[in-house]
Formats: structure tokens, sequence, C-alpha cells
């Protein structure tokens, strides 16, 4: 229903926006885009209010999903009277009271907060969601509002009953939102846990082609591509025409018959990282957990190496 609303009203936006005639009086600087926000749910436009952008003369050269909310890229830099033309377009278009933003693109902050409670009270391991709507329904919620991503979920060690939970705010440069939470306190399952700042955390990086973890798929030095689910030396998108547990044999007894193509593969995966029985990419994996480590993951890696070489000591080929 929005995506409707916003493609209708793209259409009568631009060709009611780039009909207006230039005007000496008003001057435009350049802008790559305007972003509005509306409380986690798309705005929406109809013929009747899209118009209103004529009287800023603002130009709306395409409308992306963004930042949780709508981005306008325009040909030029909004000025303070366009942005408040905006405003008054999207308050007429909402429900009344329902609060929303509209502002120039700006940053994240990152923030973590700490000795949060790993387990919930019935024991059970604390889930995006369930902290995501705790964080949102806090006495910041303010701030929690404008959550860009889920919040992370960082185990203080194997066996801690605690965690630190980093969350990325959509923000100001001047971080105004994620200041109003620094240095305050939050409960959380009945815990008092400190609010401070943390450093851009981006993770390690996952080669699509050998699906090891360390360093992108430009970069990758491998012979040749795997497969994350089976590691056979083809695409992932080839798996069901070349890894033998899918392809089926009609030469066995009894036939083996292939997978049907609108089913996913059933068959146990290989990963090429821990060698369980699962994909390289799936969220299951140890790796996976610890994809925001990187110390760990290396020093995985040089565990399985001394492993293999002590193994090729022991058992030499002949």
């Amino acid at each position: 229903m929005h995506g409707v609303a916003i493609a209708t009203a793209k259409e009568n936006m631009l060709a009611r926006l780039q009909s207006s005639p230039a005007s000496a009086a008003v001057r435009l600087i350049d802008l790559e885009a305007t972003i509005i926000r509306s409380n986690g749910r798309m705005a929406s436009y109809t013929p009747a209010n899209a118009g209103e952008l004529g009287r800023s003369m603002l130009k709306v050269t395409s409308i992306v999903h963004a930042y949780d909310g709508l981005l306008l890229v325009t040909p030029a830099v909004a000025s303070p009277s366009d942005l408040d033309v905006l405003r008054n377009l999207i308050r007429e278009s909402l429900p009344t009271g329902t609060p929303f933003e509209v502002a120039l693109p700006s940053s994240t902050s990152f923030i973590k907060i700490l000795d949060v409670p790993y387990f919930d009270p019935k024991g059970l391991k604390i889930t995006q969601e369930a902290l995501e709507k705790a964080l949102r329904t806090s006495v910041h919620t303010e701030v929690f509002a404008y959550l860009s991503t889920k919040p992370r979920i960082d185990r203080n060690s194997a066996h801690s009953t605690s965690c630190t939970v980093y969350c990325n705010i959509w923000d100001s440069q001047q971080g105004t939102h994620a200041k109003k939470a620094l240095g305050q306190p939050i409960f959380l399952a009945g815990w008092s846990c400190a609010i401070r700042p943390a450093a851009r955390h981006t993770g390690v990086p996952l080669c699509q082609r050998c699906w090891k973890w360390g360093h992108p798929t430009v970069a990758c030095k491998a012979k040749q591509l795997s497969c994350p689910i089976c590691s056979g030396p083809h695409k992932q998108k080839e798996h069901r025409q070349h890894a033998g547990c899918c392809k089926g044999n009609t030469k066995a007894k009894p036939p083996v018959l292939p997978t049907p193509r609108d089913q996913p593969c059933p068959h146990k995966g290989r990963c090429v990282n821990c060698h369980k029985d699962h994909a390289a990419n799936s969220a299951s994996c140890k790796f996976w957990a610890h994809r925001y480590d990187r110390e760990w993951i290396m020093a995985e890696y040089r565990q399985v190496c001394e492993l293999a070489a002590r193994r090729q000591l022991t058992n030499p080929r002949t």
C-alpha cells in the first residue's frame, strides 16, 4: 500500500516539480539527499499533497527506502524553508500526533551497554528481538527509536551470565541523540546497565568465493572457488546441478532421485571453517558467532593449521 502511494506520488511530484519555472529570486545549493523518517513507517504521499513541494522549487529525482524511512534524492541542497515545506507536507499526510523527523543526511553514533543479562528470567538466552523491544520501551525510548540496525549481543565470555550490547543509532553529525543516553543507566531484565560510547564495529569480512573469514572477495587468493553448502568446486547457485547429494544417481540401486528444483537442499552441509554439518555462511557456525572478533577467528585458523600439521607428521603420506 505504501509502495503504491509512494510510486504514484513520485510520478506526480516529478511531473509537478520538474515543470516548475526557474526563479531568479530562489537559489538552491547542491544537495545529495534529504531524509524523511517517520517513526519506523513510510510516510505516504498522494497526488493531492505532492504538489506542495512546488512552492520551494525543490526538485526530487528519486525516492528510495533508507534509514528506516524515505530518502528523497534531489539535485540541490534543501534550504531551511525547503525542509519546512516538507515538514508541513508530511504532517498533513500522517495521523495527528505521529512523530517524524525531516533532516539532511547525517551520520551514525555507536554506543554500547555494559553488563546486560545474557539470560532472561526464564533462563533462556536473550534474543535480539526481545532486547530491541526492551530498548525501545525503556526510559531512553527517544534514543533507541533511532536504532539503524538490530542490537548486537556479545557475550563477555564463554560461561559469563552477562554480555555487552552494541547499538548503532541514526544520529546528527553532533551525535545529538546518543548524547542523551551516554553515561546514563538503563534497566534491562532487572539489572542497572551503563551506556557508554563505542568504536565503530564493522566485523570480519567473509569471502564470497572461498567462504573463509578474514579477507574480502576481491582479495581472495584461493586456486578455485567453493560452494558454501558442500565445499564443492562450484558456485552456490550451481549446487543442485553439480553436488552429488542433490543431482541424484539414476545408476544406483535403488536409483537416487535428484532434489526437486522447488525445494532447498535437504542434506547436511560441510562448513569449510569449522568442518561441522552446516553451510559456511550459516548463522549456527561458531565463526559466525565471532564475526566481530578478528583475533578469535585468526587464532582458530592457526589452531586448525597446527592440528593439520601434527596429523601430517603422525601419518605422512606414502
